[in-house]
């Protein structure tokens, strides 16, 4: 169990892009919390809040300007949580794809195929739509995390695939790598999102009263 909670919390939480986006996503619920409770907010967070969100309405507005509707600032905070929310699986989608491209490559330079080794910006050219895809339906694959939650290397592949499975059986040793339970690390995450607001929220009333 304690060899989970590290893996967990080092995939989840502790990399610095996790951790950014732990905290992008504390800003969007704290933010969509006070503007739906009209709640008052010391100077400082109001700052902060208003900084988080011109940064990242401005992305929005940017990846968003060819659709033909506008959106409401709630709905750019509501989706922009909804994708943050999914970073877990989204991070686990690109490490695959990762895998994918030192597989290719592998099997090129070992002479296994008689492919030539894939450029890297062609190959990510081709993955971007299905992890665009992936970014956005992540709760379709909710399902699969609950029934195969062990992501690992399986045995024979080296350090050139990452999937899903379910727990092995006590003895049974299938894969190289064991990088942990999925289910665990999504609840690190909520988790973590949970805390952050609730630190934010409990200064921010202290410092108002």
């Amino acid at each position: 169990m304690s060899e989970n909670i590290k893996k967990a919390y080092g995939f989840a939480i502790k990399s610095k892009v996790a951790a950014f986006t732990l905290v992008m996503s504390a800003f969007s619920v704290c933010r969509l919390v006070y503007d739906f409770f009209s709640l008052p907010m010391v100077e400082f967070f109001e700052r902060l809040l208003h900084v988080y969100r011109v940064i990242t309405h401005t992305i929005f507005d940017g990846l968003t300007f060819w659709i033909p509707f506008d959106f409401s600032s709630l709905s750019k905070d509501v989706i922009i949580l909804y994708l943050l929310v999914g970073f877990t699986y989204q991070k686990i989608k690109i490490m695959q794809a990762e895998y994918r491209f030192h597989a290719l490559t592998a099997y090129s330079i070992n002479g296994w195929n008689d492919k030539p080794p894939p450029k890297k910006l062609t190959f990510w050219l081709r993955r971007t739509p299905g992890l665009l895809l992936h970014s956005i339906a992540w709760p379709i694959h909710l399902k699969q995390i609950i029934l195969t939650p062990v992501l690992y290397e399986p045995k024979g592949h080296g350090p050139t695939a990452m999937m899903f499975g379910k727990r092995p059986a006590k003895g049974e040793r299938y894969y190289n790598t064991y990088h942990g339970d999925i289910r665990l690390m999504m609840l690190f995450r909520l988790s973590a999102i949970f805390i952050a607001t609730a630190i934010v929220v409990g200064v921010n009333y202290a410092f108002s009263i």
